[in-house]
């Protein structure tokens, strides 16, 4: 199963070499699925790919989990480096698009727009440079695709 999981993610991010990769997110909660996700794909991808975690607000036992394989960078709200690949974990809070460069941005889809939408109003918003959406489950992917004019590139299941 883990051996899936990385195989698809090299697939995705074309990874030959040692590639730049970030990965971003709004605010790193407590305790939730998409910060079970952040742990653990840095803790599986940081030997294969050059990878920095880039956060709006965070809260620091999980940020300290997260710093144990990788660099984090709080965003300071200023060009970042260029990196390969971006990888959006959150699509909330501020238009990140600005301060990132990079060829491939991925948009994770974490949870079920039909039924989270209905229960908090929420709309995706795609950010401007999105190249892909990628979710971590079929059920994500089926509301996803339901609710919005957008396609889901690929289903990698969650890092668990």
């Amino acid at each position: 199963y883990t051996g899936t999981i990385k195989k698809s993610f090299n697939r995705l991010l074309m990874s030959t070499t040692r590639k730049k990769v970030a990965i971003y997110q709004s605010h790193l909660h407590a305790v939730g699925g998409i910060e079970t996700f952040i742990v653990n794909f840095c803790r599986r991808m940081h030997p294969l790919i050059e990878l920095t975690f880039i956060y709006g607000d965070a809260d620091y036992k999980q940020l300290f989990k997260v710093a144990q394989y990788v660099d984090c960078v709080k965003l300071n709200y200023e060009q970042l480096p260029k990196f390969d690949t971006v990888i959006y974990a959150s699509c909330w809070g501020i238009e990140p698009s600005k301060f990132f460069k990079a060829d491939k941005f991925i948009q994770m889809i974490h949870a079920d727009y039909e039924i989270y939408g209905k229960l908090t109003n929420f709309k995706y918003i795609k950010y401007k440079n999105t190249t892909h959406h990628v979710a971590v489950s079929n059920n994500c992917k089926v509301a996803f695709e339901k609710v919005t004019p957008y396609k889901i590139d690929k289903v990698i299941y969650n890092l668990c």
